[in-house]
C-alpha cells in the first residue's frame, strides 16, 4: 500500500513531500462578491489560510510564491 494522504504518510512512517496548493493564480475585483468553491479536500481552507498569513510553518514546510494586494506586496 502506498501512503497517499497526510494521515497515511504520518502513521505508516513514510514521509513524502507533497504540494497542497499548486499553480494558482487569480484576482478579485473591488465591490464584487468572490466565491471559493470546490470539493472536500480541494484546498479551500488552505488557500484562505495562506492568503491571510495564518499558516504556522515548521522546519519541514516551505511557502513559495507571491501574494499581492493592489499589485503591491503587503507591508510586513
Amino acid at each position: 500500500m502506498v501512503p497517499t494522504t497526510p494521515y497515511e504518510r504520518q502513521y505508516l512512517g513514510k514521509e513524502k513531500p507533497f504540494k497542497v496548493l499548486k499553480n494558482l493564480t487569480g484576482h478579485a475585483l473591488p465591490g464584487q462578491t468572490l466565491y471559493i468553491m470546490g470539493a472536500s479536500g480541494a484546498g479551500k481552507t488552505s488557500l484562505m489560510n495562506a492568503l491571510s498569513d495564518r499558516i504556522k510553518k515548521s522546519p519541514k514546510q516551505k511557502i513559495e510564491g507571491q501574494i499581492l494586494f493592489n499589485d503591491q506586496a503587503p507591508l510586513t
